[in-house]
C-alpha cells in the first residue's frame, strides 16, 4: 500500500493513527495566507457563525476509523495540507477516493468541517459526490467519487487546443454546477482548470466535476 501507513500509539486512546508525509508541515508564508484568509471570510471561520441556532447544517462530524471502513491502496494525489487515496469500502466493496486534511489548527477544524458537511447535502451531475465525512484521530477523512480522467489543466496541455464544440461543452457544465452552488447561496472560490476533473478518459464522457467549495466534474 504505497505512500501510506498506520501505526498505533500506545499513549492515545484512538486505536490507529493517520501516518501521513512530512510535507504536511506548514510554512509561515501559507500560515499568512490562511490568517489572512481568517480576516476576509470570517463566516467561514468563526465559531458562533458555525454554531448558529438558526443554521440549516449541523457541522458536528462523527468520529471514525479510515482503516476499519476502508481498504486503502496508493495514493492519487497530494496538496499543501492535504493528501487523496484510492480506497476500497469493506462493506460494499465500492472503490472511492479519500481525502485526509490535516486539522492542524482550531478555525481550519471548524472551516473545513463545515466545508464538507454542506458538501454532502449536495447532489449535481457536475459535483463531485461526498459519500461520507468524519474525523480519524485529529485527520478530516472525505469518501468521495472516483474521477479517474485527469484534470481540465492536464487535457488542455495534452489536446494543445480544443474546438469550439468541445470549449462549449465545458463551459456550460461549469456554469452548470455554479449556477447549483449560488442558488444554494455558496461560492467556489477557487475555480481554475486543476480543479475540474474529468469522470473518465473518453472525450464524450463525463467530462467536467468538481469538488465542493474546490473542484467540479466535467462530462
Amino acid at each position: 500500500k504505497a505512500g501510506f501507513a498506520f501505526a498505533c500509539a500506545k499513549s492515545s486512546s484512538c486505536p490507529a493513527i493517520l501516518q501521513l508525509p512530512l510535507f504536511f508541515d506548514i510554512s509561515s508564508k501559507e500560515k499568512k495566507k490562511r490568517e489572512a484568509r481568517a480576516t476576509l471570510y470570517p463566516r467561514l471561520t468563526s465559531s458562533r457563525a458555525l454554531r448558529h441556532p438558526g443554521s440549516m447544517y449541523d457541522f458536528a462530524l462523527a468520529e471514525k476509523s479510515l482503516s476499519h471502513e476502508y481498504e486503502v491502496f496508493e495514493q492519487l494525489g497530494s496538496g499543501a495540507s492535504a493528501v487523496v487515496y484510492r480506497v476500497k469500502e469493506r462493506s460494499s466493496g465500492h472503490e472511492y477516493s479519500a481525502k485526509v486534511v490535516l486539522l492542524d489548527d482550531e478555525n481550519c477544524r471548524e472551516k473545513e468541517s463545515q466545508q464538507a458537511t454542506i458538501w454532502k447535502k449536495f447532489s449535481h451531475p457536475n459535483i463531485i459526490d461526498c459519500q461520507d465525512a468524519f474525523v480519524d484521530c485529529g485527520k478530516l477523512c472525505i469518501i468521495m467519487e472516483m474521477a479517474q480522467g485527469g484534470d481540465l489543466f492536464e487535457r488542455i496541455i495534452s489536446k494543445k487546443s480544443f474546438s469550439e464544440q468541445e470549449a462549449a461543452r465545458v463551459v456550460f457544465q461549469v456554469a452548470s454546477a455554479l449556477q447549483h452552488l449560488h442558488a444554494r447561496g455558496i461560492v467556489h472560490l477557487d475555480l481554475k482548470p486543476e480543479n475540474l476533473l474529468y469522470t473518465d478518459d473518453a472525450d464524450n464522457g463525463q467530462v467536467c466535476k468538481d469538488y465542493l467549495i474546490s473542484t467540479l466534474l466535467l462530462s
